[in-house]
C-alpha cells in the first residue's frame, strides 16, 4: 500500500566517481547499451557534427581533415549517423588510419554498402558522428567504453552524480505476450 510499482528492464549504474574535465565515470557489467537515463531523463550519446572536409573514399569509407580521429581510442565503437529525407541510418566504423594530414575511415561492411546502394534513399556524408570518448564535451552526454566496462557522463548543471539515479537498458524484451488462434491473449488492460 502507498507504493508505486515500477516494471523496468534497466539496471542501475552506481559507484560514480569524478574523472577529468568535469566528467564522471562508473563501472558497469551491462553489455553494449545504446541508451542511458539519468534521473528519468534520456541522456545523449557523445556526439559531434559532420566530418570536417569529409569526402567519400572509394567504395568503403571517407577521408576527413580531422586527422586526430586516427588517434581515437575505440574507433570500432564509433557510428556515423545520416538523416536523409524520412530515414535515419547508422553505420559503424571498422577502422581509422592516418594518411598524411587526413584520416581515412573504413566503414564496417556490408551495412555501409547496403546503405549507399539501397533502392530509394541513399546515404552520402554523415550528418553527425556518435559514440566516441573524444566527443564527450557537452553536459548531458555519455560514452560507454565497452572494452573497459566503464561508462562516462558529463553532468548537466546542478546534477549531483553522488545522488543521481542512472539506469541503462539491460534486457531487449521486457514483456512478451503470445497467443494462438485457439488460445488468444486476453484480458490485457
Amino acid at each position: 500500500g502507498g507504493e508505486t510499482p515500477i516494471v523496468s528492464g534497466g539496471q542501475a549504474i552506481t559507484g560514480w566517481e569524478p574523472d577529468a574535465d568535469g566528467r564522471w565515470k562508473a563501472s558497469t557489467k551491462v553489455d553494449n547499451f545504446r541508451q542511458l537515463y539519468v534521473d528519468g531523463r534520456r541522456a545523449v550519446r557523445a556526439r559531434g557534427g559532420p566530418l570536417d572536409g569529409g569526402q567519400l573514399h572509394g567504395e568503403d569509407g571517407y577521408t576527413t581533415k580531422a586527422a586526430e580521429m586516427a588517434d581515437w581510442k575505440n574507433p570500432a565503437d564509433v557510428e556515423f549517423c545520416y538523416q536523409v529525407v524520412w530515414a535515419h541510418t547508422r553505420c559503424k566504423v571498422e577502422s581509422i588510419r592516418r594518411e598524411g594530414d587526413l584520416a581515412v575511415i573504413t566503414m564496417l561492411q556490408p551495412h555501409f554498402t547496403h546503405a549507399r546502394q539501397k533502392e530509394g534513399v541513399h546515404i552520402e556524408l554523415p550528418d553527425y558522428v556518435e559514440n566516441a570518448f573524444e566527443l564527450l564535451d557537452e553536459p548531458g552526454e555519455w560514452y560507454l567504453d565497452r572494452a573497459a566496462d566503464t561508462v562516462y557522463y558529463l553532468p548537466m548543471p546542478g546534477e549531483d552524480m553522488t545522488k543521481a539515479k542512472v539506469v541503462a537498458p539491460a534486457i531487449e524484451r521486457l514483456v512478451e505476450l503470445r497467443g494462438t488462434l485457439d488460445e488468444p491473449v486476453a484480458n490485457v488492460q
